[in-house]
């Protein structure tokens, strides 16, 4: 089991936004999009059968563009192979930790030990239905009451994999909060931005109502709605700075966190 805590709004704190609630936390866990990412990131998306006994390899990149969805790979030697389609028809040959171009297939092998005859067969899986697989072993709840710790487990008779299934869904996870939390804070600050253009305008305009003004009747004291405006312009002059600030607290989160990926 795998603990996060509950995110919140990057402009929480600004009084800008509203709290995320746990709810969209899960939702998101939850999701087809990120299940779907988890299994391209884990190579969920094939699937191995029919290898031969004490035959060992690692597959390091497979693709195959037919739709025959399955191929057989066939040691030719110690570190060689050809891979044929289910008609037995020859789509290409390789070598181990050499990535193989053949007939709508892409293929890389590593670490392959075995002898010459010894085969396995490797089958595409659709993403759409990996990420489902993924849905229906994960599950997520919060921890406690009124705690903001939620808990991820998944369901599985391989203790292994379902330890990298939580710790590649809390990945993803983290990753796309903070993509979401620094475009959040780019749209705030143009936003604003906007806002402030707005004000200034409104400031200038009067401004130069007040010195025509000023022109025709001798007036010396700035009017209170002048006032009025230039204090709403010093308010998001402070706005702009935090959500600034904020903004490059993020960047180097997510700097840090890449760095540390």
């Amino acid at each position: 089991m795998l603990q996060i805590r509950g995110t919140s709004s990057f402009l929480d704190g600004f009084n800008l936004g509203a709290k995320n609630s746990l709810a969209s936390d899960i939702e998101i866990l939850k999701s087809r999009s990120l299940a779907e990412k988890v299994a391209r990131n884990l190579r969920l998306d094939w699937q191995v059968a029919n290898a031969s006994p004490n035959l060992k390899f690692e597959i390091l990149g497979f693709s195959f563009a037919s739709k025959n969805s399955s191929c057989n790979v066939i040691l030719t030697g110690s570190d060689s192979y050809e891979v044929k389609d289910r008609d037995g028809k020859r789509l290409g040959k390789g070598k181990a930790g050499t990535l193989m171009h053949g007939q709508n297939i892409t293929l890389m092998l590593d670490k392959l030990e075995g002898k010459t005859g010894d085969s396995f067969t490797i089958s595409s899986v659709p993403l759409h239905l990996a990420g489902r697989s993924l849905q229906k072993g994960l599950h997520v709840g919060e921890i406690g009451n009124g705690a903001g710790i939620l808990g991820l487990t998944f369901s599985d008779t391989d203790p292994v994999k379902a330890r990298d299934v939580v710790n590649a869904f809390a990945q993803v996870y983290r990753e796309q909060s903070v993509d979401f939390k620094t475009q959040e804070a780019a749209k705030t600050l143009t936003f604003i931005e906007k806002q402030m253009q707005i004000r200034k305008d409104s400031l200038e305009n009067s401004e130069e109502a007040l010195r025509k003004y000023r022109l025709e009747s001798g007036l010396r004291i700035l009017g209170p709605e002048a006032g009025v405006l230039v204090e709403k312009i010093v308010e998001l002059e402070h706005q702009k700075a935090a959500v600034h600030t904020k903004q490059c607290r993020w960047s180097k989160r997510c700097l840090v966190y890449s760095a540390n990926s």
